[in-house]
């Protein structure tokens, strides 16, 4: 019989990673703006960190299409692999698309990745 994979998150009712990662960039990276940062998930857990209102800029690997109807906002964009897989097709991307240190590429690409994706 193949080995299967069993994984679930625990996280406490009032957890909120999109709240958490606004209070590092207010007080570590207060320089960012917001079209600077790309928020990443590939879970439910994460489904804050998908919020427009909060992040412009958002991506989900591909495992995150099996959460799709738990989540209230979706990824602006959804990488192609699943897991570390897409974390590196996500980081791959920014690197070859980075030109200088003010990260406007990002929301350039992102943005026509996801009109592909929509399509």
């Amino acid at each position: 019989m193949p080995a299967r994979r069993l994984e679930f998150h625990l996280q406490p009712l009032q957890q909120d990673k999109a709240i958490a990662l606004q209070q590092v960039v207010k007080e570590c990276f207060s320089q960012l703006q917001q079209k600077q940062i790309v928020t990443l998930g590939d879970s439910p857990n994460d489904r804050s960190l998908f919020d427009a209102n909060k992040f412009l800029l958002s991506v989900g690997v591909a495992n995150i299409l099996h959460y799709r109807d738990l989540l209230q906002h979706q990824p602006v964009y959804v990488t192609n692999k699943a897991e570390v897989e897409g974390f590196r097709e996500l980081a791959e991307l920014l690197i070859t698309t980075r030109e200088k240190p003010n990260y406007t590429p990002c929301l350039k690409v992102i943005k026509e990745l996801a009109r592909e994706y929509k399509q």
